[in-house]
């Protein structure tokens, strides 16, 4: 009988260290996912950056949005940039 409060009150007293490590595994978790979150806009926010520098070096960009412009004239006007 003295065996088994014994383990009772030892069972209660790590109740509270239980669920304080829960508390703390769940904070950490949450704070992980937010991090995670974050990595992985950044990451997306380097890949576009990276594919814009990219593209303004080739002059991509303004072949893109110049369609109006006939292939002569482009061709003059980057010929006259140099």
């Amino acid at each position: 009988m003295a065996q088994q409060q014994h383990y009772q009150q030892q069972q209660q007293q790590q109740e509270p260290d239980i669920n304080q490590l829960w508390a703390t595994i769940t904070e950490l978790s949450n704070q992980f996912n937010k991090a995670r979150s974050a990595s992985v806009s950044l990451i997306e926010q380097t890949s576009s950056l990276r594919s814009q520098a990219v593209h303004s070096q080739s002059g991509f960009v303004l072949r893109r949005f110049n369609t109006h412009i006939p292939v002569r004239a482009s061709l003059f006007l980057s010929y006259n940039r140099r």
